[in-house]
């Protein structure tokens, strides 16, 4: 727990190391965001600190917002799925399949992918993301940002 919160303030404050915010603590930041963001509100908290941690890396560019957008909708859908999972070690265990780099491919052709449009804007994905009960994000909703004078701290 100790070293979520570590994570993720360091992630807020933009000190988090580029090179340790690799896939595995991109989802884990977001999964924490999601839970503490109700109605969709998280991902769109997650988003904005997304696009605040990369430009103060110096790497907008890294930003994708289609394959952003897909993980946020993956990991609400898995959210809904097992509620009861309050841990992330223990929802990635049920979850393994979230590890994978190529998961989106099971959802979005690579070219679609590849295009600027889906780094520049969110693409809904030609088959089926998540569940209905994805915690508020539907699937072909863009994420909506509301601006919020401070970030969330972790507890």
């Amino acid at each position: 727990m100790r070293e979520e919160r570590a994570l993720v303030r360091a992630f807020l404050a933009c000190t988090l190391d580029p090179a340790a915010f690799d896939h595995e603590a991109h989802l884990h930041v977001a999964w924490w965001f999601l839970r503490r963001g109700p109605h969709g509100g998280g991902a769109a908290r997650f988003d904005r600190a997304l696009r605040r941690f990369v430009s103060a890396a110096g790497v907008p560019e890294k930003y994708h917002a289609t394959i952003t957008g897909a993980y946020l909708r993956l990991l609400a859908a898995r959210l809904a799925d097992t509620p009861d999972e309050a841990h992330w070690p223990g929802f990635l265990a049920r979850h393994p399949d979230l590890r994978e780099r190529a998961l989106l491919l099971r959802y979005y052709p690579r070219a679609l992918l590849d295009s600027r449009l889906a780094r520049r804007e969110f693409v809904p994905a030609p088959r089926p993301i998540g569940s209905r009960r994805s915690a508020g994000i539907r699937e072909h909703a863009p994420l909506t940002l509301r601006h919020r004078p401070t970030a969330p701290t972790p507890q």
